[in-house]
């Protein structure tokens, strides 16, 4: 279909919804696509933005189901249909380099953040006659996620503000607390715990909570560069730089030490 590959490479992930395997790849058809799961034919593709590397969502905000994507130059929600525009909010950043996936915040708000010292906005997603429309309700640039997702964990946004870890309150964007040391990392969230991986293999667990900070246990688990976010499976927590995986149990771990590792 005519794709041209991004300066990085494609990052974004496939989303499935129904039938359909939407993607942000920028033919020249459009932007956004979406194929048939079973046999890959094109069933739509839709606008003709500037291609980046964040990954879609697919949300329900005044009962209208809609794919939400963020592309090189604006966030936009489409009918996972036939592609048509619901809103498009313009979301411009140095390089093109949009990459964080949006997160969405219940019932009818969706959060956007970029680095290259851009930032991050809540917009509001409201039924206007039979279709949608979209108004920023705060931006900020505490909070630029630079490559890793920020997590929604009950009403407070955690997430990297390039190379410091912060915790913000979703509804306002007021900055709760900050935490350095962990370079631009990435993290994920499992038990009431945020399970931390700095950009340079050091593996943490801390408390999830918008009062403070509180790191429980340490251990520097990799040496390389590390970009992608932990994964937590059946009681192991998969991390990796640009040259090895490690597995490590966690199934019977205790607060006060982090398990050995294994290759």
């Amino acid at each position: 279909m005519g794709s041209r590959v991004p300066k990085f490479g494609f990052s974004t992930s496939p989303l499935v919804e129904n039938d359909l395997l939407l993607l942000e790849v920028g033919t020249r058809q459009g932007t956004f696509i979406a194929l048939d799961k079973t046999n890959g034919a094109a069933k739509w593709a839709s606008q003709r933005d500037i291609v980046s590397y964040s990954s879609p969502i697919a949300v329900d905000i005044a009962g209208i189901r809609q794919v939400v994507f963020v592309s090189g130059e604006a966030a936009v929600g489409l009918s996972p249909t036939d592609g048509s525009l619901y809103w498009r909010f313009p979301w411009q950043t140095s390089y093109d380099l949009n990459v964080a996936t949006p997160i969405f915040v219940p019932p009818d708000h969706i959060f956007i953040s970029s680095g290259y010292d851009h930032g991050a906005a809540l917009l509001q997603i409201a039924q206007q006659g039979e279709g949608l429309s979209v108004k920023k309700v705060w931006e900020i640039r505490g909070m630029k996620n630079h490559f890793g997702t920020s997590l929604l964990i009950g009403d407070y946004i955690y997430g990297f503000d390039n190379a410091i870890l912060k915790c913000i309150e979703a509804k306002t964007g007021k900055e709760q607390w900050k935490r350095r040391g962990y370079g631009k990392g990435s993290l994920i969230y499992a038990d009431g715990q945020l399970i931390i991986l700095s950009d340079k293999g050091k593996l943490a667990l801390a408390d999830a909570s918008p009062t403070g900070f509180r790191e429980k246990a340490s251990a520097q688990v990799l040496s390389g560069k590390c970009w992608t976010p932990p994964t937590l499976a059946n009681g192991k927590i998969f991390v990796r730089d640009m040259y090895k995986i490690v597995c490590m149990d966690v199934s019977d771990a205790r607060a006060e030490s982090m398990p050995e590792e294994s290759e």
